[in-house]
């Protein structure tokens, strides 16, 4: 043969009662490999790798080791093969290890580090440790040793690189007590040639790989590991001294300390390991070989408890088998027993987070564990403007380490250089002080053996002079105003403001000017570090009010006129110019007064020292006609009425004023006119220089009011409705139009009525001769809703429930009914909800003076429900192998989905308390199956199994009890279609009920009142299965748990 070849052997047990445990497989008399009655491939089963070995004749031999510890090694079953691969000579691995620092993670993400041993068997569960590390996608892997059963060429290739392999590229091993014992061959051929100790860096922690020092002088070389001055142990403090204050991890195989019974506990053979890691303040040393995880306190290189000490994680849970943990110890922390998963840590600068993981998802531990190592802080301290050193600055630093509080102070030498070596890995609040500067804070943190730079660059304090520059006549704010003292000036803002900085400590004269005012000087000191104020308050210069005088009409210069204000007055000039001088900063009311022309007033304002021009155009004094055009009935003015006389016209503004100026002294007729009134005349006298007033009041028109009568549901006319107001009525036409003539000017309450119709009143204004439009929509009487509110669970009468449509809402009274009054016809959705139940809408239609009936029966809110429309499953408890999806859904957008061909895809939700009387829904689509499955489950709170919903792989239901393990076989539903399942019991013992509906219908087969379920209630329920090595596809949507019947 040659090449791979798969090897399969059959035991039977011919005598005794004894089972097989596992066989072993040999060559020519040595030990190939061993196969597990458990192993996930078919029981003694592996792939021979014949290309290992010399070409010829071999002995391939197999025994049996038995569950009662006996074995047939001395008598094993042999066959004699011959191999042909072209191999003359034994195979040597001559390539060099590879010893990986990792990935990297993402920015701001600590570094992930999976850790377990003890568990490469080629066992399912061994793979599912597997799988779950992988799923964590660490960026570094440490396998702790131990691969099944003595560490051989063909084990690695048949437990250890299929499933712990495929992180190959991120792991750093150790070997485990198998690998020593047994022979470290296989080891050294698969990781190529790995040395028995290294160490290497990642993410800012320095990583120690040794081998355990139990069995070390065994078999693998150098002899004697752990020995006297042995060369491990000499490399490991040659490595410790080369990397002072690092943040250490070292890791492996058999632990130091540990619960196993023995006197004392764990492996002393580990102290020549321990001794010098925890002398040089390793972090933590993390171990494998006990089946179980331990963790323990931080301890010294006595073992004796210590805040500055190593901790110890034993993580022997990769699931080959279990061991109890035996005795306690006050220096322990956590155990977990009977629990496959592994270590995740998470490592920061300062600190390395660690979990315990269990295959369910489960965090049996987790904590932070604080860098034990240290390091330096330091930095420079300089003048933030000019950049010079500050020499004799005061640093301080104030933290948390491992063994409590860090602080301290240190002053920065003549470069402004500071140093802090030795302190604890932590993050420190930091203050930098020197005199003359303002103090400046800082956050830093310090790593493992390594420098953090702090820089500060500090603010000096330097003199500032600031202020107000005000108007001393008003008090108001000058802005604009230059303040100059020394080599500093500023220039004040819209309120007046000014602010002089950086001038060096002393006495100056500082002066302050601005346009229109008189400077003002101040002598002010400045000291360091201090604001001085000086206020300004400058005096305005006087000022000039000038300007012309002239005729309106003709613009021509009016001279002579006389200008005044309060402070004095003047004259024009023949050209109608005036000037008023040494005018005081204020606002006046300046006054032009000429012979034959109207005298005109102005506000002037002066600024200080300004020159404010103000012109006048004087009006000539002629005649004038003015009054005002009121309706005659209301009183009310008319905008826009037309008012002549003479040659004149004027038109009334919206007071209805008017005036007609310019006509000639003389007698006239006036006559007003407006549109939808009457027009009116009325003679009047004009005299020079007078105002002569004219009022009129003419009488309005009569109007029309029009419009239509519909029906406001159908928008069709009505014909023969009667529309009336207080002067007459009339009724509509064919088309539902009516008109009311003749109605005097005024607002009137019109109202239209018909048979059958709700009457309307609408206010209308008629205006002088117009028509004003009203049109009337008509409703018929309103009708009503009336029904009961009950529980579907029991038919009772619910009272205090809410029900409600768009128009309005009310409550059920003690018998559980209701009515809704005035509901206007048409067609409503409407709502019933009541606290602890579901709500739930019906379409109901109301006639016009009609009262409907609605009924509902409301279920209970359910005490959990899932449509998985969060697109996650968060609202269970625990999960695994089940997917959200959109492509198969029975409502909504999401439902769950588990395709698997080994099995395992369940969800679990832990019930707020624990319930004897539960119903549990849900909606199942089955697309494919192989094999049998679990489709839903009651448990109790601890997870023991109750009852569950098996569907077999003929599709029919199976209702599985897990108290009695009896099996009821029901009706069988059909692939591919969704179907509704809910399941009832009642726990009492062996009374207990079980009924079961499919799609709606009570299945009989499945109810019984004469159960045994035990006498622990209903805590948990499952979704899915949780067996493994079965094949289906099958998709949940609508989960909902009730303690009342929920239906489809």
């Amino acid at each position: 043969m040659s090449g791979p070849t798969t090897v399969t052997a059959t035991p039977t047990v011919l005598q005794g009662n004894a089972a097989v445990g596992r066989l072993t497989f040999t060559l020519d008399g040595t030990t190939i490999i061993t196969t597990f009655t458990s192993a996930s491939t078919p029981p003694y089963q592996f792939t021979w790798h014949t290309a290992h070995w010399v070409d010829g004749m071999h002995t391939l031999g197999v025994y049996a080791r038995m569950t009662d510890g006996s074995q047939s090694d001395n008598n094993p079953t042999t066959e004699i093969v011959t191999l042909a691969n072209g191999v003359t000579t034994a195979p040597t691995n001559t390539s060099s290890p590879v010893i990986t620092t990792g990935t990297t993670p993402a920015a701001g993400q600590p570094e992930i580090v999976g850790a377990v041993g003890s568990g490469a068997d080629g066992a399912a569960g061994s793979n599912s440790v597997a799988t779950e590390v992988r799923g964590w996608s660490p960026n570094l892997f440490l396998f702790l040793g131990d691969v099944y059963e003595m560490g051989t060429y063909e084990e690695f290739q048949n437990w250890y690189d299929p499933s712990w392999g495929t992180m190959r590229s991120v792991t750093n091993p150790v070997p485990g007590d198998q690998e020593v014992y047994y022979g470290i061959q296989g080891y050294e051929w698969y990781w190529n040639n790995e040395l028995p100790y290294y160490s290497y860096d990642a993410a800012g922690w320095h990583f120690i790989a040794l081998t355990q020092c139990a069995y070390s002088s065994h078999s693998f070389p150098p002899d004697g590991l752990c020995t006297g001055s042995s060369a491990e142990v000499t490399w490991l403090n040659d490595d410790l001294a080369k990397h002072p204050g690092a943040c250490t991890l070292a890791y492996w195989h058999e632990p130091r300390f540990a619960l196993d019974g023995n006197v004392p506990l764990g492996s002393p053979a580990e102290q020549p390991l321990w001794a010098p890691l925890a002398n040089n303040h390793a972090t933590a040393a993390i171990n494998s070989d006990r089946h179980n995880y331990e963790r323990w306190t931080a301890m010294d290189a006595n073992g004796n408890a210590s805040a500055t000490g190593m901790s110890e994680l034993v993580v022997g849970t990769g699931n080959h088998t279990f061991e109890p943990v035996s005795g306690s110890d006050s220096r322990v922390v956590k155990t977990i027993t009977n629990t496959p998963g592994a270590l995740k840590l998470s490592l920061t600068t300062t600190t390395a987070g660690f979990q315990f993981i269990g295959l369910d998802g489960t965090v049996g531990d987790s904590g932070n564990i604080p860098c034990q190592g240290n390091g330096t802080l330091a930095g420079v301290v300089t003048d933030s403007g000019s950049g010079a050193a500050i020499a004799g600055a005061t640093v301080a630093y104030n933290g948390t380490g491992p063994a409590g509080a860090v602080s301290g102070t240190t002053t920065t030498d003549g470069t402004g250089h500071y140093s802090v070596a030795g302190i604890a890995v932590t993050t420190y609040s930091m203050m930098a002080q020197a005199s003359g500067y303002q103090s400046q804070p800082a956050t830093a943190t310090v790593g493992g053996g390594s420098t953090t730079t702090q820089n500060f660059a500090l603010t000096g304090q330097a003199t500032q002079l600031s202020g107000t520059v005000t108007d001393a006549s008003t008090s108001k704010p000058v802005a604009g105003a230059t303040v100059s003292a020394g080599s500093g000036s500023a220039v004040t803002d819209t309120t007046g403001a000014y602010t002089i900085a950086g001038l060096a400590p002393g006495t100056y004269t500082a002066t302050a000017s601005a346009s229109g005012y008189a400077s003002q000087n101040a002598s002010v000191t400045l000291t360091a570090g201090n604001t001085t104020t000086q206020n300004f308050a400058l005096a305005p210069n006087p000022g000039t009010i000038t300007g012309t005088v002239t005729d309106a009409g003709s613009a021509a210069p009016i001279a002579g006129a006389t200008v005044s204000y309060s402070g004095g007055s003047t004259t024009t000039d023949g050209s109608g110019v005036y000037t008023l001088a040494n005018v005081a900063e204020g606002s006046y009311s300046v006054t032009v007064a000429a012979t034959g022309y109207t005298s005109q007033s102005r506000t002037v304002t002066v600024g200080p020292g300004a020159t404010a021009t103000q012109n006048f155009a004087l009006t000539a004094q002629t005649t004038q006609l003015s009054g005002t055009v009121t309706d005659a009935s209301t009183g009310k003015p008319i905008a826009g009425a037309t008012v002549s006389a003479g040659s004149g016209s004027a038109v009334t503004d919206a007071g209805g004023a008017y005036a007609i100026s310019g006509l000639a002294p003389g007698t006239y007729t006036a006559t007003a006119s407006a549109s939808g009134y009457a027009s009116q005349g009325a003679s009047v006298t004009l005299t020079a220089g007078n105002t002569t007033t004219q009022n009129f009041a003419l009488a309005p028109n009569p109007g029309t009011i029009t419009g239509t009568v519909t029906d406001a549901g159908t928008g069709a006319p009505i014909a023969g409705a009667t529309v009336s107001y207080s002067g007459g009525s009339t009724t509509t036409d064919g088309s539902g139009a009516y008109t009311l003539a003749n109605v005097a000017e005024g607002s009137y309450s019109v109202t239209a009525g018909a048979t059958g119709y709700t009457s309307q009143s609408r206010t209308v204004t008629v205006g002088p001769g117009g028509t004003a439009t009203q049109n009337f929509a008509l409703t018929r009487p309103n009708g009503a809703i009336t029904g009961t509110v009950t529980s579907a669970a029991t038919g009772s009468p619910i009272s205090g429930a809410t029900v409600s449509y768009s128009g309005g809402s009310t409550t059920t009274n003690g018998s559980g009914q209701y009515t809704l009054l005035n509901v206007a016809p048409g067609t409503y959705s409407v709502t019933a909800s009541a606290t602890g139940y579901s709500s739930k809408s019906q379409s109901v239609a109301v006639g016009s003076g009609q009262t409907a009936t609605a009924n509902f029966a409301l279920r209970l809110t359910p005490l959990f429900s899932d449509g998985f429309e969060s697109g996650t499953l968060s609202s269970w408890t625990a999960s695994a192998g089940l997917t959200v999806q959109t492509a198969t859904v029975h409502s909504g957008t999401y439902a769950a989905e588990g395709s698997t061909i080994t099995g395992q895809t369940y969800a679990v939700k832990q019930l707020s308390s624990t319930y004897s009387n539960l119903y549990y829904l849900t909606y199942v689509n089955v697309k494919s199956q192989t094999t049998g499955f679990t489709l839903m489950a009651d448990q109790t709170a601890s997870g023991g199994g109750i009852i569950r919903i098996y569907l077999s792989p003929q599709h029919e239901l199976v209702l599985w009890n897990d108290i009695t393990q009896l099996t009821t076989t029901g009706p069988a539903i059909s692939l591919g279609a969704w179907h509704s399942i809910e399941l009832h019991v009642i726990v009492n013992a062996t009374f207990s009920t079980t009924e079961v509906w499919l799609d709606g219908a009570l299945v009989p087969a499945f109810s019984s009142t004469m159960a045994t379920l035990g006498i622990l209630p209903v805590g948990q329920v499952q979704l899915g299965s949780q067996a493994a090595l079965q094949i289906y596809d099958v998709a949940f949507d609508d989960v909902a748990v009730s303690t009342s019947r929920i239906g489809q």
